[in-house]
């Protein structure tokens, strides 16, 4: 993060995408992680990984856009090959309970009781 803090998050974020390396996954998880720019830097992605939703759903929740995280993760649901694991759960059940959506929270529960394994040390937090 050297070079982030050297250069600025606008020419680190325009040096990545001249050089063609914001095509790598994990560069462009970095990007979503540090960038306000982060839901352009996602839409754009060609591929997206687990942890790529994850940092996407992660973000919007620290922005306390917890409607939009909600959106990402059914997005992942529907649109990806990807399934949430332990860190995309308890994310999309924070943003339930935050938005008092009973009927999200219900079928991320079911999803958990029927086909998540959680770890001891991620079923006692």
């Amino acid at each position: 993060m050297d070079a982030w803090e050297r250069f600025g998050k606008v020419k680190v974020h325009g040096f990545v995408v001249k050089t063609g390396i914001g095509f790598d996954v994990y560069v462009c998880n970095s990007l979503i992680d540090m960038v306000e720019s982060f839901k352009q830097v996602f839409d754009e992605m060609s591929e997206r990984n687990r942890l790529c939703w994850n940092v996407t759903i992660s973000r919007y929740l620290r922005c306390s856009w917890f409607e939009e995280a909600l959106d990402v993760f059914r997005g992942m649901r529907c649109e990806s090959n990807e399934k949430p694991n332990e860190a995309t759960v308890v994310s999309t059940i924070l943003a339930c309970t935050t938005l008092k959506n009973l009927g999200v929270g219900k079928k991320i529960h079911e999803y958990v009781r029927s086909e998540l394994r959680f770890t001891a040390r991620t079923g006692n937090a």
